[in-house]
């Protein structure tokens, strides 16, 4: 539902990647996620159903978490 707009707020909104293709070259960094876990209700929840007031969350967070397993 929102893949494109999650991609493009990593770039835009944390600086993560210069151009949204870039995403797949950063997420290849790593092998798996690290245990991260992103929610990117960033404009409601689409699916099962509509919920306009989800918002996202991120989980798993560790000092060891880097912008690559965000990314992946």
């Amino acid at each position: 539902f929102v893949c494109g707009a999650a991609v493009q707020w990593l770039r835009d909104g944390l600086g993560l990647f210069e151009q949204s293709r870039d995403v797949e070259a950063l997420a290849r960094e790593v092998k798996d996620t690290g245990g991260i876990e992103f929610v990117p209700a960033l404009t409601g929840l689409g699916a099962p159903y509509w919920k306009a007031e989800a918002r996202g969350t991120i989980t798993g967070l560790t000092r060891g978490t880097t912008k690559a397993h965000l990314a992946r």
